[in-house]
């Protein structure tokens, strides 16, 4: 794991991490593009793949157990000798370019997430957006030197193998890895709550179904009450058992139009709790998901309702232990945003001390149905609503 991410490349760069991480896959200094795939085929590897967040990217393969030393040496044949392939570069500018522009067009409400961290942090909103005329390889070079170096990275090794063996041979692949040029830290945003309701209209004349999202801050995972807060935002919108979901499906029977965002990143974090609706819907829509967040604070958690919120994070978080590289990127993100390997072990049995009285002192300190942004996306001529 690289901790630097979609938002760290600057105005204009929104896919610079990702652009980094597909050349850095591609090909290296030591391998061309055709080298390097009969070195994945001839030694069994399964990947690299790739995954890029707002704030660090994810690097994940497998491969056998007899193949380790091919696994890892891989890895640092990845991660150390970039060689920023002009051609492939200017191919994936323009397919990740062509895919943002269609998603967006389709639905623009899954900008949603770029407007609530902006409305959060004051993050600048042209971090999110990207075109072919503000995007160059020097820029792929600039964001590599800054932010790939040793003491920024993470390095997993999950499954049934020698742990000493592997630990020589990190020693062997990655030891002589030297911090050199202009290295950066990654900036910290702080989640600042809302002076009243705050609204922001998105006007979209041609979209035929309108969007609603309210937004307000999350927790750090260093907070005290954030076992809680997660249990919490849990009972309020975890599925179909989730009381947004049941006062959504009560106005609206596109029960999957729902939508939730919680994040606890690094260096942010926030809640949106949303829906896509029609015109005739929205301010029943609105109306429900604030009448439930105003709900949420009158100390009426049931113990069933904490039950069945515990069992479903816990239940998540095994079912992410079976794969071992599915357990490697649940571990990698948690480090990432703030847990320690301690936090981790403990994470069940942390979820399972949270009392009946915690969810419901966090749910009144942090749930507020007066104070919070308002996105909403839709045509502000089509209803007396807006």
């Amino acid at each position: 794991l690289v901790g630097a991410g979609e938002i760290n490349a600057g105005i204009n760069k929104y896919f610079v991490a990702d652009l980094t991480s597909d050349l850095l896959r591609y090909e290296n200094q030591n391998y061309n593009h055709d080298e390097l795939s009969k070195y994945i085929d001839n030694f069994s590897i399964s990947g690299p793949w790739s995954y890029t967040a707002f704030d660090y990217t994810k690097f994940v393969s497998r491969g056998l157990k007899e193949n380790i030393e091919n696994l890892i040496s891989l890895n640092s044949e990845i991660l150390r000798y970039p060689s920023y392939n002009k051609k492939r570069f200017n191919y994936e500018l323009n397919l990740y370019i062509r895919w943002h522009k269609m998603n967006i067009e389709d639905r623009p409400h899954r900008t949603a997430s770029f407007h609530a961290l902006n409305m959060l942090t004051g993050i600048n909103m042209k971090t999110f957006f990207s075109d072919s005329s503000s995007i160059f390889l020097e820029d792929i070079k600039t964001f590599y030197n800054s932010y790939y170096y040793p003491s920024n990275i993470k390095l997993i090794i999950s499954g049934d193998f020698n742990f000493e063996y592997a630990k020589i041979l990190i020693e062997k692949y990655f030891s002589n890895w030297k911090e050199v040029g202009d290295v950066k830290s990654t900036k910290k945003y702080f989640s600042k709550k809302s002076d009243g309701i705050n609204v922001r209209f998105i006007d979209q004349p041609a979209t035929k179904k309108p969007y609603i999202g309210i937004v307000m801050p999350g927790l750090s995972t260093g907070d005290v009450d954030f076992s809680a807060f997660l249990l919490v935002n849990s009972i309020l919108s975890r599925g179909w058992n989730g009381r947004l979901f049941h006062s959504n499906k009560l106005i609206s029977e596109n029960w999957d139009d729902f939508d939730n965002i919680i994040a606890w990143e690094r260096t942010w974090n926030g809640l949106v709790y949303g829906s896509e609706t029609s015109y005739s819907n929205i301010d029943n829509i609105f109306q429900a998901i604030k009448n439930e967040i105003k709900n949420i604070k009158q100390n009426n958690i049931t113990k069933s309702e904490l039950e069945a919120a515990k069992q479903y994070q816990i239940g998540k978080s095994i079912i992410s232990f079976e794969q071992p590289s599915d357990w490697m990127a649940w571990v990698l993100g948690e480090l990432s945003a703030g847990h320690s390997l301690e936090d981790i072990k403990s994470w069940v049995n942390t979820l399972e001390t949270v009392t009946l009285d915690d969810v419901n002192m966090v749910a009144n300190k942090y749930w507020d149905p007066e104070k919070f942004y308002l996105i909403v996306f839709g045509d502000k001529d089509s209803t007396e609503t807006f």
